[in-house]
């Protein structure tokens, strides 16, 4: 029985068309099933595609393949050893197994540099290392340890711990520009009482750590050991503006900070706080949480555009009482969430807030004030919220009614058979006009 259920399954799959790899070519037809490939390629004609083929180009249908590397036996330039199949001196067999792997007449046990030929086995320095591979070819160095990979070994790299392959040194005093903490004057002891990266010889500040060398004034003492900063002839202590030359020290708000360096020149705001990081203070900012370098306001309600949610109307409460983004000023819907992307009249009113929200009109009038606009109202003078209209003649029920309803029983008095006595089934047996209970 489970013989039959599985066969039974097979002949299913078969003949549904299945398609692992979702290349839109059934699995029965697919040179290779398990690998997209719409384009069937197969340049050995061996009936497996190219891409799943491990022998691409030479015809294997076994597809045998020894040592388990990607590499079939028939194309295999080292078929008993797994391998990347690379083959230096391109003579067909991979370098894995490939007793002279250059091809420079020298066995590789006997070659002092087996991957790169050459003859002559030149070893200057005698380290058994070969001077075309050796990576200090004047210093001995067997092991060719080179701890920062640029191409050159460690006892013979100017700077062994930064990658240097050129190994320039500008100031000639036997540390590499790479890693000389002053490539551009020659000091060969590298001291650096601060710390900071840059030698005594060339740092602007060397009794205080500033990697950063900064030095506003240019006058070589760097800011952080500069008692004037600026060289505006204040020093730094006494002056509202340490980084910004100004002589005159103007202090407009009188916050301490001086105009020329204040984002809020005309605001007091000792913190200098800017949550939105745009260069002005929050205090002056119309825009405090938004990014504004412009500060425009075109409707001049001390709200910047960039977040005012009235444009055009001054607002500067920005109330929003829907909280749908829109100032309740230039809501068409202050009370109801305004959706613009669903407005099926295409009238400026969102259906969810339209009176008529398929028929276009962008005054909303409604005479009847009945909640449905007169442009769509069956009974644009009667009010008829529910728009009821029986004999569906496209006129409801209560026009020409009136408003008055004395016996509250839902129906206008001008329409009602029996407007003093309470009837809303408005019964008339014998059909004269006049509600059963009123008779």
């Amino acid at each position: 029985m489970k013989l039959l259920l599985s066969v039974l399954i097979l002949l299913l799959f078969s003949c549904s068309g299945a398609d692992a790899d979702n290349d839109n070519i059934p699995d029965t037809d697919d040179n290779c099933p398990t690998r997209s490939n719409t384009n069937q390629s197969d340049q050995d004609g061996d009936g497996i595609g190219d891409v799943c083929d491990n022998c691409a180009s030479i015809p294997n249908t076994d597809q045998r393949d020894s040592d388990n590397d990607p590499a079939g036996d028939l194309c295999d330039n080292c078929p008993g050893l797994p391998n990347d199949q690379s083959d230096v001196d391109s003579d067909g067999i991979g370098d894995l197994c490939d007793e002279d792997i250059d091809n420079d007449g020298l066995t590789n046990a006997k070659d002092n540099c087996p991957t790169i030929a050459n003859k002559s086995q030149d070893d200057g320095d005698a380290d058994e290392v070969g001077d075309v591979c050796d990576n200090c070819a004047d210093i001995a160095n067997t092991n060719q340890q080179d701890d920062d990979e640029d191409q050159v070994g460690n006892l013979c790299d100017i700077c062994p711990d930064a990658f240097d392959p050129d190994q320039g040194d500008d100031d000639e005093d036997g540390q590499g520009d790479a890693c000389d903490n002053c490539p551009r004057n020659s000091n060969a002891d590298q001291k650096d009482g601060d710390v900071d990266n840059v030698g005594d010889l060339c740092d602007n500040c060397p009794a205080k750590a500033n990697s950063d060398q900064s030095d506003i004034d240019a006058d070589l003492e760097g800011d952080v050991c500069d008692p004037d900063i600026d060289d505006d002839s204040v020093l730094n202590d006494d002056d509202n503006c340490p980084y910004f030359a100004n002589v005159r020290q103007l202090d407009e708000d009188e916050d301490e900070i001086g105009n020329l360096c204040d984002n809020c020149p005309s605001d007091q705001n000792s913190t200098q706080a800017d949550d939105d990081g745009d260069g002005f203070g929050n205090k002056c900012d119309l825009c405090p949480n938004i990014v504004s370098a412009d500060q425009k306001d075109r409707d001049n309600d001390s709200v910047g555009d960039a977040c005012d949610n009235c444009l055009d109307l001054p607002n500067s409460s920005q109330a929003d009482s829907d909280g749908d983004g829109i100032g309740d000023l230039c809501d068409v819907c202050p009370m109801i969430a305004n959706d613009l992307a669903n407005d099926s009249d295409g009238d400026g009113f969102s259906d969810n807030c339209d009176n008529c929200p398929t028929v276009k009109n962008p005054d909303q009038l409604d005479v009847d004030v009945d909640g449905v606009g007169t442009a769509c109202d069956n009974c644009p003078v009667d009010s008829n919220p529910d728009q009821k209209d029986t004999n569906g003649d496209g006129e409801g029920d209560v026009c020409g009614c009136g408003d008055a309803d004395a016996d509250q029983d839902g129906v206008n008095d001008l329409c009602d058979n029996c407007s003093i006595i309470f009837n809303p089934d408005q019964r008339d047996a014998d059909d004269n006009g006049i509600g059963d209970v009123c008779e």
